[in-house]
Protein backbone atom coordinates (compact mmCIF):
# COMPACT_ATOMS: atom_id res chain seq x y z
CA UNK A 1 0.00 0.00 0.00
CA UNK A 2 1.65 3.17 -1.19
CA UNK A 3 1.61 6.42 1.17
CA UNK A 4 0.50 4.45 3.93
CA UNK A 5 2.44 4.59 8.21
CA UNK A 6 5.05 3.22 8.02
CA UNK A 7 6.05 2.56 4.52
CA UNK A 8 9.42 4.33 3.30
CA UNK A 9 11.16 2.30 0.15
CA UNK A 10 12.60 4.34 -2.47
CA UNK A 11 12.30 1.14 -4.91
CA UNK A 12 8.95 2.76 -6.34
CA UNK A 13 10.46 6.49 -6.57
CA UNK A 14 9.91 7.91 -9.92
CA UNK A 15 11.96 11.12 -11.15
CA UNK A 16 11.26 12.75 -14.60
CA UNK A 17 13.21 15.60 -15.60
CA UNK A 18 13.60 17.87 -18.85
CA UNK A 19 16.22 20.35 -20.05
CA UNK A 20 14.77 22.47 -22.42
CA UNK A 21 16.43 22.94 -25.20
CA UNK A 22 18.44 19.76 -25.46
CA UNK A 23 15.89 17.56 -23.53
CA UNK A 24 12.37 19.07 -23.99
CA UNK A 25 10.44 15.94 -23.32
CA UNK A 26 10.21 14.11 -20.27
CA UNK A 27 13.60 11.40 -19.51
CA UNK A 28 12.87 9.17 -16.95
CA UNK A 29 15.99 8.53 -14.67
CA UNK A 30 16.68 4.92 -13.89
CA UNK A 31 19.82 2.77 -12.99
CA UNK A 32 20.48 4.51 -9.63
CA UNK A 33 23.54 3.25 -7.39
CA UNK A 34 22.28 0.57 -5.21
CA UNK A 35 22.27 2.51 -1.55
CA UNK A 36 21.94 6.10 -3.09
CA UNK A 37 19.41 7.41 -5.32
CA UNK A 38 19.41 10.88 -4.25
CA UNK A 39 20.04 13.60 -1.44
CA UNK A 40 18.82 16.30 -0.25
CA UNK A 41 20.96 18.31 1.82
CA UNK A 42 19.48 20.94 4.95
CA UNK A 43 19.43 24.43 3.94
CA UNK A 44 19.47 27.16 6.21
CA UNK A 45 16.10 29.30 5.34
CA UNK A 46 16.15 32.02 7.71
CA UNK A 47 18.65 34.35 9.09
CA UNK A 48 18.47 34.45 13.05
CA UNK A 49 19.90 37.25 15.24
CA UNK A 50 19.54 37.03 19.45
CA UNK A 51 19.81 40.97 20.80
CA UNK A 52 22.17 41.72 23.76
CA UNK A 53 18.63 42.15 25.70
CA UNK A 54 17.57 38.40 25.03
CA UNK A 55 15.48 39.65 21.93
CA UNK A 56 15.16 37.28 19.12
CA UNK A 57 15.18 38.66 15.25
CA UNK A 58 14.50 36.74 12.62
CA UNK A 59 14.13 37.36 8.63
CA UNK A 60 13.23 35.51 5.45
CA UNK A 61 16.70 34.47 3.18
CA UNK A 62 16.33 33.14 -0.62
CA UNK A 63 18.06 30.62 -0.84
CA UNK A 64 18.79 27.29 -3.72
CA UNK A 65 18.61 24.03 -3.11
CA UNK A 66 21.41 21.54 -3.90
CA UNK A 67 20.02 17.83 -5.18
CA UNK A 68 22.36 14.94 -5.75
CA UNK A 69 21.47 12.07 -8.14
CA UNK A 70 23.56 9.18 -7.93
CA UNK A 71 23.51 6.66 -10.76
CA UNK A 72 25.22 2.97 -11.61
CA UNK A 73 27.82 3.59 -14.13
CA UNK A 74 26.17 1.46 -16.52
CA UNK A 75 22.52 3.50 -16.17
CA UNK A 76 21.15 4.83 -19.47
CA UNK A 77 20.57 8.23 -17.95
CA UNK A 78 23.99 8.98 -17.43
CA UNK A 79 23.77 9.90 -20.78
CA UNK A 80 20.99 12.69 -20.32
CA UNK A 81 23.48 14.35 -17.92
CA UNK A 82 26.08 13.77 -20.83
CA UNK A 83 24.50 15.32 -23.45
CA UNK A 84 23.20 18.48 -21.59
CA UNK A 85 26.96 19.18 -20.58
CA UNK A 86 27.96 18.58 -24.35
CA UNK A 87 25.48 21.01 -25.54
CA UNK A 88 26.34 23.33 -22.91
CA UNK A 89 29.74 23.57 -23.70
CA UNK A 90 28.71 24.30 -27.28
CA UNK A 91 26.74 26.69 -26.36
CA UNK A 92 28.93 28.60 -23.91
CA UNK A 93 26.21 28.75 -21.36
CA UNK A 94 24.10 26.60 -18.79
CA UNK A 95 20.31 25.15 -19.10
CA UNK A 96 17.69 25.25 -16.88
CA UNK A 97 16.40 21.72 -15.92
CA UNK A 98 12.77 21.63 -14.73
CA UNK A 99 11.88 18.09 -12.79
CA UNK A 100 9.31 15.72 -10.73
CA UNK A 101 9.82 13.35 -8.95
CA UNK A 102 6.96 10.95 -6.87
CA UNK A 103 7.60 8.91 -4.05
CA UNK A 104 4.96 6.69 -3.70
CA UNK A 105 5.85 5.03 -0.12
CA UNK A 106 5.30 8.30 1.35
CA UNK A 107 2.53 9.72 -0.85
CA UNK A 108 4.89 12.93 -1.41
CA UNK A 109 5.93 14.60 -5.00
CA UNK A 110 8.26 17.01 -5.40
CA UNK A 111 8.25 19.61 -8.19
CA UNK A 112 11.62 20.94 -8.85
CA UNK A 113 11.96 24.29 -10.67
CA UNK A 114 14.76 26.08 -12.36
CA UNK A 115 18.01 23.94 -11.43
CA UNK A 116 21.35 23.74 -13.47
CA UNK A 117 23.77 20.88 -13.42
CA UNK A 118 26.58 22.32 -11.15
CA UNK A 119 28.54 19.39 -10.63
CA UNK A 120 29.40 16.91 -13.33
CA UNK A 121 32.20 14.42 -13.19
CA UNK A 122 32.78 13.13 -17.07
CA UNK A 123 33.71 9.50 -16.35
CA UNK A 124 33.18 7.18 -13.33
CA UNK A 125 35.86 6.00 -11.17
CA UNK A 126 37.22 2.57 -11.52
CA UNK A 127 37.84 -0.15 -9.09
CA UNK A 128 37.54 -3.59 -9.86
CA UNK A 129 34.23 -2.40 -11.43
CA UNK A 130 32.93 0.77 -12.01
CA UNK A 131 31.44 2.80 -9.24
CA UNK A 132 28.62 5.23 -9.40
CA UNK A 133 28.37 8.60 -10.70
CA UNK A 134 27.14 12.00 -8.87
CA UNK A 135 25.06 14.43 -10.64
CA UNK A 136 24.82 17.83 -8.55
CA UNK A 137 22.17 20.09 -8.98
CA UNK A 138 21.00 23.35 -7.61
CA UNK A 139 17.77 24.53 -8.16
CA UNK A 140 15.81 27.61 -7.47
CA UNK A 141 12.61 25.93 -5.63
CA UNK A 142 11.30 22.99 -4.27
CA UNK A 143 7.85 22.09 -4.15
CA UNK A 144 6.53 19.23 -1.92
CA UNK A 145 2.98 18.23 -2.37
CA UNK A 146 0.88 15.26 -1.91
CA UNK A 147 1.10 12.56 -4.41
CA UNK A 148 -2.79 12.35 -4.83
CA UNK A 149 -2.72 8.79 -6.52
CA UNK A 150 -0.81 7.55 -3.97
CA UNK A 151 -4.10 9.02 -0.97
CA UNK A 152 -6.81 7.08 -2.78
Amino acid sequence: MAGGSGFITAADASIVLTCPPVFPTGQQIQGFAPDDVFEVPAQRIAQVEMGVDGFLATGYIFVAFPWNFTLQASSPSVNVFDAVKEAQDAALTTFFWQGLISGPALGTTWTLIDGTLVDYAAAPAARQVFQPRKFGMIWRRIVPAPNITALI
